[in-house]
Formats: structure tokens, C-alpha cells, sequence
């Protein structure tokens, strides 16, 4: 098993500069959650929250209750919510560690020993269906899919498994017990991959022994072609999504979706398994999301997420599930 140390690793994760006050709780009951009924959807930024739990119930969360969270752990400027901004740039501090790999060209995803963080981070969500993607950690117990990913389970089990650093055989992994997504999100709407993210909370703590990423409070505009952005994903084009592939040197433009603030269109190279895979940065030695695998244009990924927007549905999901789920 990995275990990945990381200097101040909760202070590098805090939700909003200058609070703490989300990591200073325990754990929370999810009950308190439980039987909120939809209310209708205000004028502020933002969509409601749906909550499916393994035993079939289903909880949403309108939109003035997650800005209420939002509000609750960063104060009343929504656009300062989640987590600690790390602006990427095209030298990396010294003393960042470097990738573990030399550099490869777009054309040629390559295979990787996921041993050492940020790698350690990415793995394989499993579903009880038989329907498998990538999938990265964002917190101990947490992690950040696509919410296409899932796809139903049998009866009362679990929505099935995540596998940190799967290198060949299967090893240390986590059943998830919940599923968050976007209210905004339709399979069948002309924006469907720009809300297709979700958020699984895990039944244990994995995150501490394989580390986790945070993710861009916002994606900047000036961040639009730049070949900052890596990924790392299990594909069926190499050893049956059974070894992680990665990519860097990765650019994306904005598409032209919710008044184009999304999704991100890359030239990253996708295949089956790609989706739920992220697109991240390396800051300051950590890894850093800004979006999460949706779909395929021609043979390059389109990434779920929003340029310009704070905070971001992804911000949204992932500050409400740390609302219960504390980092430390």
C-alpha cells in the first residue's frame, strides 16, 4: 500500500483562505439531510444538490441550501467558495517535484507506475453493473467521477468500489455509499457535459494513505490554451484498464455552452474508461482539478466543467459533501 505524506496537508486544502472552520468539525450525520424537500430555485448562482444513498433514498438539496453551506463555511461572497486557489503557471516553484515521467506527445498516452502522489490520487470506479471509469480522489473520503458513471445497482448493494493506484490487480479499495450530482445535470440536455460531475463519498478513510487532489476554486479565461494541464486515466487501450495511462501537456479552449462558460474542450486523447478521469495542474505540490472527463469530440476529451464561473458546480458538489466529511 501507498502511504502518502504531504507538509501542512490539510492547511494546503483548507475551503476558503483565511477559515478553518469546516476542518474543525467532526463528522456529521447525514441525517440531517434526510427528508429536505425541494424548494424552489432562487435567483442566486447555482443549482440544487441531489443525494442518492445506497439504501434507494434520494435527498435534494435546493439551491439557496448549498449556498446556505457555501455561505455557512466561506462567509457571503459565494465567488471565494471552496477550495484554496493555486494559479498554474508555465515554471513550477522550485522544489516542486517534477512528473514521473519524461515528456510524450499527445499522440502517445503513456503507461505509469501510479506508486507516487500525485498518481497515487487517480484510480477505477468499479460500478456493481459492471459499468467502470476513473475516478480521483479529493479528500479522505471522497472522490470526483462522472456522473454518468452511474449507471443503477442491484437492489440495496452499494454503487460499487474505488481502487486508488490500481496497477494490474486489484487492491486496497472503498465501497461508495453515496452520490452526489448536480440538480442541473440531464443526460438528454444540450448541456449535459458541462454539469456531468459527481462526487462519491466513500465508506472509509483511503484518502491518507493515497493522498488526494484539490480542486480550482475557478478557471480562469487566461488559462485557455495553455499547456499547463495533465491526466490520468484507465483505458481500454492499454492493458484493459488495468494500468493508469497519463497525458500532459495538455491545452483546452472553452465551449460555447451556458453562455460559454463550458465544457472544456482538450486535445487530450480519450478512450473508453477515460470519462470520470480529471484534468488537473501541478502547484505547489499538489495536484489540482479543473474539470472531470464528460465525453469525446472526434478523438479528444471534453471535460465537464466552467470557465469564468465561481463557484463552479464541481466547487458546489464537493463543498457540500465536505460539509459532513471533514479533511482531517
Amino acid at each position: 500500500m501507498v502511504r502518502v505524506q504531504h507538509p501542512a496537508i490539510i492547511a494546503a486544502f483548507l475551503l476558503c483562505l483565511g477559515s478553518t472552520s469546516v476542518l474543525q468539525k467532526k463528522e456529521e450525520s447525514w441525517d440531517t439531510f434526510d427528508g429536505v424537500q425541494e424548494a424552489k430555485r432562487s435567483d442566486e448562482s447555482g443549482f440544487g444538490v441531489v443525494i442518492e444513498s445506497n439504501d434507494g433514498r434520494t435527498t435534494t438539496l435546493s439551491a439557496d441550501e448549498v449556498n446556505k453551506i457555501i455561505k455557512d463555511a466561506c462567509g457571503s461572497d459565494l465567488s471565494k467558495s471552496s477550495i484554496i486557489q493555486r494559479d498554474p503557471d508555465e515554471s513550477h516553484d522550485e522544489g516542486d517535484a517534477t512528473p514521473a515521467v519524461s515528456p510524450r506527445s499527445l499522440s502517445g498516452p503513456r503507461v505509469i507506475n501510479p506508486s507516487g502522489y500525485p498518481y497515487s490520487a487517480c484510480g477505477r470506479f468499479d460500478g456493481n453493473n459492471g459499468y467502470s471509469c476513473s475516478v480521483t480522489l479529493v479528500g479522505p473520503r471522497l472522490a470526483v467521477t462522472a456522473n454518468h458513471c452511474n449507471q443503477g445497482k442491484a437492489g440495496n448493494s452499494d454503487f460499487g468500489k474505488v481502487y486508488p493506484a490500481l496497477y494490474d490487480t486489484k487492491g486496497t479499495y472503498a465501497r461508495v455509499d453515496r452520490w452526489l450530482r448536480s440538480k442541473a445535470f440531464s443526460a438528454e440536455a444540450d448541456d449535459a457535459e458541462v454539469f456531468d460531475i459527481a462526487v462519491l463519498v466513500l465508506d472509509r478513510d483511503i484518502g491518507h494513505d493515497f493522498g488526494w487532489m484539490d480542486v480550482a476554486s475557478r478557471v480562469e479565461d487566461d488559462w485557455t490554451g495553455k499547456t499547463w494541464f495533465q491526466n490520468v486515466a484507465y483505458t481500454d487501450a492499454k492493458d484493459d484498464m488495468k494500468k493508469p495511462v497519463y497525458q500532459e501537456g495538455i491545452s483546452f479552449k472553452r465551449g460555447n455552452l451556458r453562455n460559454g462558460a463550458g465544457p472544456l474542450h482538450s486535445d487530450a486523447l480519450g478512450y473508453g474508461g477515460s470519462d470520470g478521469s480529471s484534468l488537473w495542474y501541478y502547484r505547489g505540490g499538489r495536484g489540482v482539478i479543473v474539470g472531470v472527463a464528460s465525453t469525446l469530440d472526434n478523438r479528444n476529451l471534453v471535460f465537464a466543467g466552467q470557465v469564468g464561473v465561481a463557484p463552479s458546480e464541481l466547487t458546489r458538489l464537493v463543498t457540500v459533501a465536505q460539509s459532513k466529511i471533514p479533511l482531517s
